[in-house]
């Protein structure tokens, strides 16, 4: 205590606390002091405490920062290994003084071993089967430990086999599909996937079969890497080799699609003109105010490609309670034709909507007012979401929604594969709030019009994706990729042009002429004359062809191109700027 009333007073005292001992003032009048040696170094030791004017502390030597806590080790449950896989276990462990812990193992096999991060690893082979119990020690450096038991049980388990897969050249633009043949001696469920593949491929997880639709830019040369393992650790890998050559057919069949982004953009780049499937008055909303356009829908696009389902709803809704609704008939067995709650619908978005038996509802997409759209899928007249799935976006100032969903979602059948000849319904509506009926109907129902409902659809447009019956998607662009000479004037002789742009980046095209029906090899080389690309190798009639050569996979440089037919050869070079 200190009765002064200007001056702060101190005071040495002995100690038998240790030098560096910290005494803590728990008035927070002063600050905290600490353990000095003695007089001459010799003990006591001592330290010096202060007292502000007409005040006091209280001096505590604090001592936790001695006390050694034993470190902690989270329980580790029994496991199980297999033969020739890696096993891995990461142990828990911590201490409240912040030490660096050591690990260490008692009776465990050869084979295992753990780090100074506490990661158990190692592989076991065939001898190594059996059941060990395994103490792990953690131990802090001061000496203090903990102990933990698990058994750790090796079983005998061989690796799944893959069978050889054929080097394969495709065409651009042309379906490809490929079902490998695995198997696994001990019968294991096995699951596959892509090490390495052109992102144009897709692989059924289940089945393995492999799919895909290279696009005219994808010609090249491409290492697939396929895999396959046991759920054990064990794999299994086959390579092959998949070169996608130009289509030179004259018209050739393949997919666009649109840019899912939520903005209903009506154009080549976008949503083409021949995708629109409901048109939809921009007044007919009776919900829209006089003097604005709100609550509205103005139409619907839909489009397709090899893998997915694509639609975009192009409408208007500020209201925030409001819901733009798509209702989808895929064509499924069972489905829901009464949403309203009070009549056996269970799920979400519970509206006043009655569909036909015939149009039954397997999907809906709903969106709120500037929300991102969900999709649910209809099982035993309750809702599933699927949103995770799908890929939707919301347009600009809460105009437009598009939604992206691949087939195999939808129909279960495998990448990119449809029920035969199936059609798909639909119609979007702007619906109102809990078991109430729409504003606005695309395409136009009778029934909707703006009261509670109950609103009873019957007009449905529709989509077939797979007019031929052959179960996959259809194509949904026709273009040409081969410029014929026109007129009754075919070359006269054989010739390679120089191709153009030159230089390029990253493509270019290369024109050749044949007075005469021939078979035509074009490949591409480097400068040391290693064969890079096979742009063409088939037979072509008489006439005037240009090929496109795609290499962004390829380096800036000096490269050549040769025609070869069997009256004919001709080298050209091009020059690769990136």
């Amino acid at each position: 205590m200190n009765d002064n009333p200007t001056q702060w007073i101190d005071v040495w005292v002995d100690t038998d606390k240790p030098i560096g001992t910290w005494y803590k003032d728990f008035t927070g009048h002063d600050a905290n002091k600490q353990v000095v040696a003695g007089v001459g170094g010799n003990p006591p030791n001592r330290i010096k405490l202060w007292a502000p004017p007409r005040s006091y502390t209280i001096y505590i030597p604090d001592t936790t920062r001695s006390i050694n806590n034993y470190p902690v080790l989270l329980s580790v449950e029994d496991q199980i290994g297999y033969t020739n896989s890696e096993f891995k276990l990461q142990l828990i462990a911590s201490d409240v003084n912040d030490t660096a812990l050591t690990f260490s193992l008692q009776a465990n096999p050869g084979w295992l071993s753990v780090n100074n991060r506490g990661l158990l690893s190692g592989t076991p082979t065939f001898s190594d089967t059996g059941r060990t119990n395994i103490i792990i020690t953690v131990a802090d450096p001061r000496g203090l430990s903990v102990k933990d038991t698990f058994a750790l049980s090796i079983f005998r388990n061989l690796p799944p086999v893959l069978s050889m897969i054929p080097d394969t050249t495709i065409k651009a633009t042309v379906r490809y599909e490929y079902q490998p043949s695995a198997s696994d001696p001990d019968s294991d469920s096995l699951r596959y996937f892509f090490a390495q593949a052109p992102n144009f491929l897709n692989v059924d997880v289940i089945t393995g079969k492999i799919v895909g639709n290279p696009a005219i830019s994808d010609t090249g040369n491409y290492a697939v890497q396929l895999r396959v393992t046991d759920g054990k650790g064990a794999f299994g890998a086959a390579n092959y080799n998949l070169i996608v050559k130009a289509n030179l057919d004259t018209v050739i069949a393949t997919y666009g699609k649109p840019l899912i982004d939520g903005n209903i953009i009506k154009g080549l780049d976008d949503w083409r003109p021949e995708w629109l499937v409901v048109a939809d008055s921009d007044t007919d909303s009776y919900w829209s105010p006089v003097d604005t356009m709100n609550n509205e829908l103005l139409g619907i696009y839909s489009t397709w490609d090899a893998d997915s389902l694509y639609l975009g709803i192009d409408y208007k809704l500020f209201d925030t309670y409001n819901t733009m609704m798509v209702y989808i008939d895929a064509g499924l067995p069972g489905g829901e034709t009464n949403f309203n709650s009070q009549q056996g619908y269970y799920g979400d978005y519970a509206k006043n909507f009655r569909f036909r038996p015939q149009d039954a509802i397997d999907f809906f997409i709903p969106a709120y007012h500037i929300t991102k759209p969900g999709m649910y899928k209809v099982v035993d007249s309750t809702s599933v979401d699927m949103t995770t799935k799908v890929n939707t976006q919301r347009g600009a100032n809460a105009m437009g929604a598009e939604i992206a969903v691949a087939w195999n979602d939808l129909y279960e059948l495998g990448v990119g594969q449809l029920p035969v000849g199936v059609k798909l319904k639909f119609v979007a509506l702007v619906a109102g709030g809990f078991n109430y009926g729409a504003g606005d109907a695309a395409p136009d129902n009778p029934d909707v019009d703006g009261n509670a409902g109950p609103d009873s659809l019957i007009n449905l447009a529709m989509i077939e994706p797979d007019k031929n019956g052959d179960g996959f998607p259809d194509p949904t662009l026709f273009i040409s990729d081969i410029k014929e000479s026109e007129g009754s004037l075919l070359p006269k002789e054989f010739s390679l042009s120089q191709n153009f742009p030159n230089p390029f980046n990253p493509s270019t095209r290369i024109q050749f002429s044949l007075p005469e029906r021939s078979v035509v090899k074009l490949k591409i080389y480097d400068v040391l004359g290693r064969e890079l690309l096979v742009l063409v190798d088939e037979e072509f009639a008489p006439g005037q062809y240009s090929v496109n050569a795609e290499m962004s996979q390829f380096s800036s440089g000096i490269y050549f191109y040769q025609l070869v037919t069997p009256k004919f050869s001709e080298v050209r070079k091009m020059i690769l700027v990136k």
